[in-house]
């Protein structure tokens, strides 16, 4: 299993050209994510992941970075018993690029429905599973570094659990 996450971090680090003087590159995200997940999917065959409507949107990012926000979406996702998971592509009308990121797990408890926002904050765990609840907070704050959110947009609004809208 050691090997199979060095080999992780090796595709990770050769994908995303790492370089430690110049880390910020100008990737369209869609197809990056789509690669990415594709990659994700092989090592994770419990899981099926379907990515739709792949558009071209070019961001100025480290793609570190959002392996890393994927990496944490779907670990959340395996803990909250998912089997499913569909990534879904559109541009908005202020031309930002969204990304609805919807799982069929068990879905967010309803305290934290209810006060979704604390979701994002450092500490707070979502599933009964293991977890730091430092996740979501990285999640929040990688984006945020590149002006870009991250919000709860519901239980069982695309599939049965959690679904959360990534605007950048």
């Amino acid at each position: 299993n050691n090997i199979d996450k060095a080999l992780k971090v090796a595709e990770i680090i050769i994908k995303s050209n790492f370089d430690y003087k110049f880390t910020n590159q100008r990737i369209d995200l869609p197809t990056y994510i789509k690669q990415y997940l594709d990659i994700i999917a092989i090592s994770r065959n419990n899981i099926n992941i379907k990515v739709q409507n792949i558009i071209t949107k070019y961001i100025l990012m480290n793609p570190i970075d959002i392996d890393i926000i994927i990496d944490n979406l779907i670990s959340n996702s395996v803990k909250a018993k998912a089997k499913n998971i569909l990534v879904n592509f559109r541009i908005n009308n202020n031309n930002k690029l969204e990304i609805i990121y919807a799982d069929d797990g068990i879905g967010v408890p309803e305290k934290l429905v209810k006060n979704p926002i604390a979701i994002f904050e450092l500490g707070v765990r979502v599933s009964e599973e293991k977890g730091s609840g430092i996740g979501m907070y990285d999640v929040r704050k990688r984006l945020e570094s590149i002006k870009g959110n991250i919000e709860f947009a519901g239980n069982n609004t695309i599939l049965k659990g959690a679904t959360f809208k990534i605007t950048i």
